[in-house]
């Protein structure tokens, strides 16, 4: 069976970035499937309280964020062919 979305999401956000708890992981995959998001500072808004020092948007975070944004644009669950969250 292949991976949902919200399941593909979550993959990329594990691979990516450090939550603070396990469970935010899938919340923040559904925040990710559910808002449009187009770039790093739109992920620090939606998502940036579930991350491991994600309150302050500096240049460290802003690095690991584009490159979660592009891990996800790849997987088309960002952008213009974002892919439904079913």
């Amino acid at each position: 069976m292949e991976d949902t979305p919200i399941q593909k999401a979550e993959a990329v956000l594990r691979k990516v970035v450090k939550a603070n708890n396990d469970s935010d992981y899938k919340i923040m995959a559904k925040i990710i499937m559910t808002e449009d998001i187009n770039g790093a500072g739109a992920l620090h808004n939606f998502i940036g309280e579930y991350i491991v020092g994600g309150e302050d948007f500096n240049k460290n975070l802003k690095k690991i964020l584009t490159k979660l944004f592009k891990g996800l644009e790849k997987e088309d669950l960002v952008g213009g062919k974002k892919a439904s969250s079913t």
